[in-house]
């Protein structure tokens, strides 16, 4: 057998290998979205930093961040830049 001959092999593996992890991080991040959310506005000229949040769901931290780009743009501030973190649970120290 020619190597050329196992190429559809290795393509088939390729293929559900790659829907494999796109699955796994699909279900990843619909379980994320339901956590509480931060978003992260930054001055890109200045480097300054805030929080606003948390908000109850990862699409309520995403509408805002939209609604507060918007804003900043239409006031002609192109500085800005928002991003959108979950909040994980944090597991109580050992005892």
């Amino acid at each position: 057998m020619h190597r050329d001959d196992d190429g559809w092999r290795e393509a088939l593996y390729g293929e559900v290998v790659r829907g494999f992890v796109s699955d796994a991080v699909g279900a990843a991040a619909r379980e994320e979205m339901d956590l509480p959310h931060l978003v992260i506005c930054r001055d890109t000229e200045t480097g300054i930093r805030s929080h606003a949040g948390p908000f109850p769901d990862g699409l309520s931290a995403l509408v805002f961040a939209e609604r507060e780009h918007a804003s900043e743009r239409a006031a002609g501030n192109h500085t800005m830049s928002f991003e959108v973190a979950a909040l994980f649970p944090v597991d109580p120290p050992a005892r």
